[in-house]
């Protein structure tokens, strides 16, 4: 039998637990209605980013001089910029070829050879750039999920603020103020920590990580890669349990890659500890930030649950716990 007091007693318990939800989400809300507002006041010009399912990437759509738009990775572990379009899409487009090339890649031992262009105009939402530096592939594209990888440099180039939690870029156009100060008070505010991010001699973006509790080592910061990952050698030299083959995967040049999984009880990312974590292994052999050798690299899984936003002109990004 249940008495009508403990009823109650459930009744008002339950109405407290609704409250407590309710100000939670009001407190998200107001935090990204805040930072929205600071980078806005500032300038900024917001850009929707959506995710595709399988595999995890971050997408934003971008549209040419041609009126055309095509979904390209948004990968800040990329260094360049790089158009997949083959010499249809870049006559169409109007693009300047120049005579310098390099290869681009590396993930899964697949590179590709890439020229050095001028795009004449480059469209994402309401934000537009002209004559933009880049690479593209004569070859055409690696990838169904993509038509080419919106880099570093551009994002750096454009003060880009990335919010993961909120599917949104911003990106601040020539003239507009930085908002670095203002969004770092006000995300330090609404309960974020900061972890500052190194910039290696390849312009990688560098974090420090520690796997319970072994000595801290670089890790690649990567919002093109969808899984946490520690190299096989890493997982291997620290006596971690490994479920091999979870899954495949593809680099962003076409390279194919198997994939395991472990568990780890302690992930401390900069000064930042985080608890029971589940990463996953693959070869390294291939991946390196230039002459810097990486353990391992944080992918968007970890930057989606903890609300990550990436201050990618500074180096630092802001998370919750």
């Amino acid at each position: 039998m249940i008495r009508l007091s403990n009823i109650f007693h459930l009744r008002s318990f339950s109405k407290r637990l609704t409250v407590l939800m309710v100000i939670l989400l009001m407190s998200t809300s107001l935090f990204a209605s805040s930072a929205r507002d600071v980078l806005l006041s500032q300038g900024y010009v917001e850009v929707p980013i959506y995710f595709s399912s399988h595999p995890s990437a971050i997408l934003v759509d971008i549209a040419f001089s041609d009126g055309n738009s095509h979904p390209f990775l948004v990968d800040s572990g990329s260094t360049v910029t790089s158009f997949h379009l083959g010499s249809d899409g870049i006559a169409a487009m109007g693009m300047r070829l120049h005579n310098k090339s390099i290869l681009n890649g590396g993930s899964g031992g697949a590179y590709i050879r890439e020229r050095q262009a001028t795009i004449p105009m480059i469209r994402m939402g309401q934000f537009t750039a002209y004559n933009e530096p880049a690479y593209v592939s004569m070859s055409g594209g690696t990838s169904h999920l993509f038509t080419g990888i919106i880099g570093a440099d551009f994002l750096r180039r454009h003060q880009a603020i990335l919010d993961v939690a909120n599917h949104t870029l911003y990106l601040k156009p020539s003239g507009a103020y930085s908002a670095s100060r203002l969004l770092a008070s006000s995300l330090m505010q609404a309960g974020y920590q900061a972890i500052p991010l190194q910039r290696s001699a390849s312009r990688h973006q560098i974090v420090m990580v520690s796997v319970n509790g072994s000595q801290a080592t670089p890790f690649l910061f990567d919002s093109g890669a969808s899984k946490t990952l520690v190299s096989d050698a890493y997982a291997r030299s620290h006596g971690m349990a490994v479920e091999q083959n979870v899954d495949g995967a593809t680099g962003a040049t076409g390279g194919h890659f198997s994939v395991g999984r472990t568990y780890v009880n302690r992930f401390v990312v900069g000064h930042v500890a985080f608890g029971n974590q589940q990463v996953y292994t693959t070869n390294f052999s291939h991946i390196s930030a230039g002459s810097r050798q990486v353990s391992g690299a944080i992918g968007i899984d970890w930057m989606s649950d903890h609300e990550a936003i990436v201050d990618m002109a500074h180096d630092v990004v802001f998370v919750r716990r």
